[in-house]
């Protein structure tokens, strides 16, 4: 054992030898142009590239075996500690996909495991007592809303317009659309509250992110994923609030987010305009030439249409159509999920159901919870929403001490750990995606889990 401790002291130290000629800035800069590159593989991947899994994946963990060589310090390594509680479930849920793995002879189920069981932990000791933690997390926030971007001007020129059914730009399915959609207004939120109070250009700059990627979510018509970016703005919005009636500029502040309002509607406006009468117009200039081979597309929608569809939709379920209505089919996916749930898991994540007059093929448990049980058995599933409850209680007390406390503050950290938390925790409960590099919210989710997870809770207190 000390011959094997000492071999990797010396791997870290070499490492640690060669990013210290690397500065911070240009550090800070890697980070955001590698994760900006990630999210946009996991976006675009999909979209080209049959079973793109595993390509996705391991553009992931390399991404991430990046981060840690750029940020590994030898010293923060041994200093730093993992909270005995979450380690010990990561173990349990990664070393659950490890011997799942074997069983079935699933290769994918090994990678799963190793991450959960090495790379998060390592990845978390070598982040958790870095000094400059909020611009690395900066950095990480700025490539994903550079992704968005990116992805946005994609969708205007290349995209299809805005029609009757739910928008997806031109990926194939609406809920991952607006999970990045999600994401990106958590990303933002905490971009916008560590320039909040030192620079005003910043601050307009993310708001106007932050009401692109809430309008372009709207037009999805996922609900999941609306109640996942109201519930990220609520909780900023509930800081601002209380930290105003403690400075008394209450009415400053309220000003402040009536005007986000009124610029969230211009640009939901905007936005209407932008993908049909807009984009009819660039779509014209883009086949002026008749040997141009992207696909044209043509938009004959009204924005009354659109926010009654879009109604109709949100309205699913509430007026007596019943609970399976509401959950559009996910309580009898849920239901035959529950039922195949042992301590032993699947060769496959993905099962065909019939349920009455509905019949799904290779579909997921819709469920993060259950997705967990069902793949690497009912143990991995408890361990995940253990971890979720755990660190649901220890938000939840911050948050009162804040509220009852007036000398208590919430600082950035917290506060994205809390927004990243209340994503993914919404969209578990509805969408399959538990993986890290795969869906957008559990990637941000596990990304930001050594601010809990690692030293023991000690350095956000600092």
């Amino acid at each position: 054992m000390k011959v094997l401790n000492s071999c990797v002291m010396k791997i870290i130290m070499l490492i640690e030898t060669c990013n210290r000629k690397i500065s911070e800035i240009t550090k800070y800069f890697l980070i955001t142009i590698i994760s900006a590159t990630q999210v946009l593989c996991s976006l675009l991947l999909p979209v080209v590239v049959k079973d793109s899994f595993s390509v996705v994946v391991i553009i992931g963990i390399f991404s991430f075996l990046f981060y840690t060589a750029l940020l590994l310090s030898s010293e923060n390594f041994i200093q730093c500690k993992l909270n005995k509680y979450y380690f010990g479930f990561l173990l349990i849920i990664g070393s659950s996909f490890v011997i799942n793995g074997v069983f079935f002879g699933v290769i994918g189920y090994l990678a799963i495991g190793l991450i959960f069981m090495c790379l998060l932990p390592i990845f978390y000791k070598t982040l958790a007592t870095r000094r400059d933690i909020l611009k690395i997390i900066s950095a990480f926030c700025k490539g994903v809303t550079l992704a968005f971007l990116i992805f946005f001007i994609m969708s205007i020129f290349f995209g299809p317009p805005f029609d009757m059914n739910q928008y997806s730009s031109f990926l194939s399915n609406p809920n991952t659309f607006s999970a990045f959609m999600a994401v990106v207004v958590g990303a933002s939120l905490f971009l916008l509250n560590v320039n909040y109070k030192n620079n005003t250009r910043n601050v307009i700059f993310f708001v106007v992110i932050i009401c692109i990627a809430t309008s372009l979510c709207f037009y999805s018509n996922s609900r999941t994923n609306m109640l996942c970016i109201i519930s990220q703005i609520s909780v900023y919005i509930i800081k601002y609030v209380v930290e105003a009636i403690r400075e008394r500029k209450f009415f400053e502040v309220c000003g402040q987010i009536i005007s986000c309002v009124f610029l969230l509607i211009v640009v939901f406006a905007l936005n209407f305009l932008l993908f049909t009468t807009i984009h009819t117009y660039i779509q014209d200039f883009i086949f002026q030439h008749e040997d141009n081979k992207v696909e044209r597309y043509d938009s004959d929608v009204s924005i009354s249409d659109t926010v009654g569809i879009a109604t109709d939709r949100f309205n699913k379920g509430l007026n007596g159509e019943g609970n399976d209505a509401f959950t559009s089919g996910r309580i009898g996916i849920w239901k035959d999920y529950i039922k195949e749930i042992s301590f032993v898991g699947h060769a496959k994540e993905s099962r065909d159901i019939i349920n009455g007059d509905r019949v799904y093929h290779d579909t997921n448990a819709h469920n993060a919870y259950l997705q967990v049980a069902y793949s690497a058995g009912i143990i991995a599933g408890l361990s995940l929403i253990a971890i979720m409850i755990i660190m649901g209680i220890e938000l939840f007390k911050t948050a009162v001490l804040f509220l009852i406390n007036k000398e208590s503050i919430l600082n950035p950290k917290v506060m994205f750990m809390t927004s990243t938390y209340l994503c993914f925790f919404v969209s578990a409960i509805t969408s399959g995606g538990y993986m890290i590099f795969t869906y957008f919210p559990a990637t941000l989710f596990w990304f930001s889990g050594f601010i809990l997870m690692a030293n023991n809770g000690e350095e956000r207190k600092k």
